[in-house]
């Protein structure tokens, strides 16, 4: 069999062409890397924020539910009466 691809010196119009795809691979490449990385980067931002709320929303929950136990307790013992 035959290699796919023969030897090419410099010069030559198919090593050009393989030099400027090779380029533009290399390039697409380093694009994709920078989209990753920046994807990344929004990805555990947007974690980031989402844990924050729910350690909120988990802190107003225990509040709402201590302070309705704190109502029930007066109510229990006639405060609003």
């Amino acid at each position: 069999m035959r290699p796919a691809f023969k030897y090419q010196p410099p010069g030559t119009v198919l090593h050009e062409k393989f030099e400027r795809l090779l380029h533009h691979l290399t390039l697409r490449n380093d694009q994709l890397i920078y989209l990753k990385k920046a994807a990344t980067c929004k990805l555990k931002k947007a974690l980031n924020i989402n844990a924050r709320l729910l350690m909120e929303q988990h802190q107003m929950k225990r509040e709402v539910m201590g302070n309705i136990e704190k109502l029930e307790n007066d109510l229990s013992q006639g405060k609003y009466r």
